[in-house]
């Protein structure tokens, strides 16, 4: 509440009854300028809004922490895909794996698999009833613009569609290709002694077939899966370093078993001859020398 100057003044000249021990007061009284209605508005002012007032208010605004980014799917939790953050998206989860989704306006289909690859189906236009009987409707230049918005409005809703489900795609892509990885790893061991013990083969088709297998194995700068999923750059480079490594490891797993199979110094080792051909027509960047790897 507000109060004037001249109340302000009014109060402060009320005089106050002295007390029996006060001393004389003096009869003189000092002349107060007109400055001292105002100071004295201020200072109630500032007193009566001293209860509004918030330390916390005044205090340096705190800088919010920089958010990381969500990790990327582990290998343990990348079958554990959250169907209720799809179900959000409207997607409906497929038995086989991946999801459906189809177009709240009815205009087309999505069917996400379950490594993440995407593919599209536009839905007919629905019928709108019989034809007038007066005659017939030739399309114009309106139908023919009002076609090719319908298109971009499908394209707008395609890459919206893409964008919403980029993180469930990526841990799709990423569950998949670690489940062929580790299904490939588990049964190299038991593929290379099948190689080696084939009664059918002599040795040095044995040692050609270990070979072709080494030369398989997955190299980096591929990039076919991350386009056909759509993935974004940091899921896409994730992805292809778990590829580059479980190449890597199942390289050393095939030098490995050549090492302690058929060694340098055994009757049926690769020969010099033998390892400059091979490489003369390999595949791999990486040269194919599993002797050399013996102190790796």
């Amino acid at each position: 509440m507000l109060v004037d100057n001249s109340e302000l003044s009014a109060l402060a000249e009320r005089e106050v009854p002295p007390s029996r021990h006060a001393l004389p007061r003096r009869t003189t009284t000092r002349k107060r300028g007109p400055g001292w209605g105002l100071a004295a508005w201020v200072t109630l002012a500032v007193a009566a809004c001293d209860w509004a007032w918030d330390p916390e208010a005044d205090a340096d605004p705190v800088e919010p922490a920089e958010r990381e980014p969500p990790p990327l799917v582990s290998p343990k939790e990348a079958e554990a895909i959250d169907d209720q953050k799809g179900a959000a998206l409207g997607l409906r989860p497929r038995q086989a794996g991946g999801y459906d989704y189809r177009d709240p306006s009815g205009e087309f289909e999505a069917r996400i698999d379950k490594d993440g690859t995407v593919s599209f189906r536009d839905l007919p236009r629905r019928d709108v009833g019989n034809p007038l009987d007066e005659g017939i409707r030739f399309g114009g230049l309106a139908d023919w613009l009002r076609q090719g918005g319908d298109k971009q409005r499908h394209a707008a809703a395609k890459r919206g569609l893409l964008e919403k489900t980029q993180q469930i795609r990526g841990d799709l892509a990423q569950a998949w290709h670690q489940q062929q990885i580790d299904r490939q790893l588990a049964g190299l061991e038991r593929d290379l002694k099948t190689i080696w013990s084939d009664p059918n083969r002599n040795p040095r088709q044995k040692r050609v077939q270990l070979f072709e297998r080494w030369d398989e194995c997955e190299e980096p700068a591929s990039k076919e899966t991350a386009k056909a999923v759509r993935l974004d750059e940091p899921a896409a480079s994730h992805l292809e370093r778990r590829r580059q490594a479980a190449g890597r490891q199942a390289r050393q797993q095939i030098e490995a078993f050549i090492r302690e199979r058929l060694g340098p110094d055994d009757p049926m080792a690769f020969t010099a001859e033998e390892l400059r051909e091979l490489n003369g027509r390999r595949h791999s960047r990486q040269r194919f020398d599993p002797y050399a790897a013996r102190g790796k």
